[in-house]
């Protein structure tokens, strides 16, 4: 089985208000990265949630997600990829790692992730476009352990360094994979891109 775990914990700090809800295109932020991972090869997806975790449940469609809520949030990434973690089933071959405010990333891509590691081409697939490695980032769950390790307002990429040998790299033509909303600019630009 794979499984997303989608990071949603963030206090939008930059942004300066709840960035899982603001709206692009009529929907919520949030609701477009749920809604492409549902469209994919994804069989199980763990959203963990921290600050505004009452209004984000409110307000995003989230049947067939199982919704960890992780009350460490201020602890940085670190933590809420730990919960998510913690919340993979044991039938978990594989986990892909989903950043919430990377709208952009199609089912495709996902897809094309998840076909690399099926093929045995590394225990860790990282999309990359150009020179630049972006997200999501997918592991084999044998790794989920040195995952728990981690500490602070860090993701995965100690691991990476730390697991050099077993990272394939995706080359992609999609710059989706390092195009995040993190301020009111960011916001503005992903409403252009828009069709």
């Amino acid at each position: 089985m794979i499984s997303a775990i989608v990071l949603a914990a963030g206090e939008s700090i930059r942004m300066g208000r709840v960035k899982q809800l603001l709206e692009l295109d009529g929907r919520p932020l949030l609701a477009h990265v749920l809604e492409r991972l549902r469209r994919s090869r994804v069989e199980h997806i763990i959203l963990v949630l921290g600050k505004e975790y009452g209004k984000i449940t409110e307000k995003i469609d989230l049947r067939g997600i199982r919704v960890i809520e992780n009350r460490s949030f201020r602890e940085g990434m670190s933590s809420s990829l730990k919960a998510g973690v913690r919340a993979l089933d044991r039938d978990c071959n594989a986990f892909l790692v989903v950043l919430a405010d990377q709208p952009f990333v199609e089912p495709a891509l996902v897809n094309n992730i998840i076909s690399a590691y099926n093929e045995g081409k590394g225990l860790i697939v990282v999309p990359k476009h150009g020179r630049r490695r972006g997200n999501p980032v997918l592991f084999d769950f044998s790794l989920a352990s040195k995952l728990l390790s981690i500490t602070g307002d860090r993701g995965a990429k100690e691991l990476l360094k730390e697991e050099k040998r077993n990272v394939y790299e995706l080359q992609v033509n999609d710059p989706s994979v390092f195009l995040d909303v993190d301020t009111p600019k960011d916001l503005q630009g992903a409403a252009s891109m828009l069709p």
